[in-house]
C-alpha cells in the first residue's frame, strides 16, 4: 500500500471516529442540581438517574446528564443554576426547594422545563400555583409529611409526652412552613412544640443541646440542613436518652427511634419518569404534581431497647 492510499484510509477512519463520537454525544441534555448530600436526597437523585437510564437516556451514549451538588451553600446553588442555564438543557431535575428556586430564577427567560424532586410544600414555597395544573414550566413530586399520623405516633409510643423539640434551619422556607403546620397539629394532641434554630450544619449539635431537659422527644422535619448533620443531633439525644421521631427512613436507620416515611428512592424514580415524559414532548404545564403512593412505619428496635422504651404491640404487628 502506497503513501497516498494510507493517507486516504487514515482520513476515512478519522471521519468514522468523528461520526461515532458525535453519535455517542447525541441526544438531550439533562441537568440535575441538588442542594446538599444526605441519604434521603441522594436516594432521590439515584432514583431519578435510574428512571432516565431505564428509558434509554444513558450518559455519554444517548444523552448528556450533568450533575452538581451545592453542598448546602445557597451561593453555590445559584452558581450551579446559572451554569446549567448557559448550557440550555432540555430539562432540569432539581432536588430540594432551594435548588428549584435557584433553577427557576436562572432559567426564567429561557423557559426551561424544571422537574422538582421530593418537595414538601411546592404551593407554600411558590414553586407552583396549582397542584393539578401547574401551568408554567415547573412540576414534580411532593413528599408531604402526614403530620397528624406522625404526631399521633409520638403520643401512642409516649402517652405522657407533653413537649416535642424541633431543630430547623429558618433559612429553608419549607421548614418554616412545616414548623407552623406541626405546631397547629400538635395543639390538637395536647403537645407543645419548642423549636431550636440551626441555620448551618455546624449549629445542629448546639441547638439540640439547648433542647435537652425541655422536651420529651425530638421530631425531625424534612429539613436538609438538619438531615446533613443528623449524627451530631443523634449523639446528643442518645446521651440524654431522648427519643427521636423521624419523617424519613434514613434517620431511623441512623439512630432515630421510629418514623412514618416515604421511600425516597421510589420518589426519585417518579421524578425521573416525569422528566422522561417531558423529553418525550409532554407539556410540563399539564403535568400534575405527583405524590408518593406508599408510606411505611420504620422502627429501630435496638434504639428502643437502649432507651428502655417498649414499642406497642400493635405497631410491631402493623410493621
Amino acid at each position: 500500500m502506497n503513501l497516498i492510499s494510507i493517507l486516504k484510509y487514515t482520513r476515512i477512519i478519522c471521519a468514522l471516529l468523528l461520526i461515532s463520537t458525535a453519535s455517542l454525544l447525541a441526544g438531550p441534555t439533562i441537568a440535575i442540581t441538588q442542594i446538599t448530600s444526605h441519604p434521603s436526597l441522594d436516594k432521590v437523585q439515584t432514583g431519578a438517574v435510574t428512571a432516565l437510564e431505564q428509558a434509554g437516556y444513558i450518559h455519554g451514549k444517548t444523552a448528556t446528564i450533568l450533575f452538581e451538588n451545592a453542598q448546602g451553600n445557597m451561593s453555590t446553588a445559584a452558581q450551579i443554576a446559572q451554569k446549567f442555564a448557559s448550557k440550555n438543557p432540555d430539562v432540569i431535575i432539581a432536588i430540594a426547594t432551594p435548588s428549584v428556586q435557584t433553577a427557576m430564577k436562572a432559567t426564567k427567560q429561557l423557559k426551561t422545563p424544571i422537574i422538582f424532586g421530593s418537595i414538601s410544600d411546592p404551593l407554600g414555597t411558590g414553586l407552583v400555583n396549582n397542584l393539578e395544573h401547574p401551568g408554567g414550566m415547573v412540576s414534580g413530586t411532593r413528599n408531604v409529611s402526614p403530620l397528624g399520623k406522625q404526631l399521633a405516633l409520638i403520643k401512642q409510643v409516649l402517652p405522657k409526652a407533653k413537649t416535642i423539640g424541633i431543630v430547623l434551619n429558618y433559612g429553608e422556607a419549607h421548614s418554616i412552613q412545616l414548623l407552623e403546620e406541626t405546631t397547629q397539629v400538635a395543639k390538637s394532641l395536647s403537645l407543645k412544640v419548642i423549636p431550636a434554630a440551626a441555620n448551618t450544619s455546624g449549629d445542629v449539635q448546639m441547638a439540640t443541646r439547648n433542647l435537652m431537659g425541655k422536651v420529651d422527644a425530638i421530631f425531625l422535619l424534612q429539613d436538609n440542613t438538619i438531615a446533613s448533620a443528623l449524627p451530631a443531633l443523634l449523639k446528643v439525644t442518645h446521651k440524654a436518652k431522648i427519643p427521636v421521631f423521624a419523617s424519613y427512613v434514613e434517620a431511623v436507620e441512623q439512630g432515630a427511634l421510629m418514623g412514618l416515611a416515604f421511600d425516597e428512592y421510589a420518589i426519585g424514580l417518579q421524578t425521573g419518569q416525569m422528566a422522561v415524559r417531558v423529553l418525550h414532548g409532554k407539556s410540563i404545564g399539564d403535568m400534575p404534581v405527583e405524590d408518593p403512593e406508599k408510606i411505611e412505619l420504620i422502627i429501630n428496635h435496638k434504639v428502643a431497647d437502649n432507651l428502655g422504651i417498649t414499642v406497642p404491640e400493635e405497631l410491631v404487628n402493623k410493621k
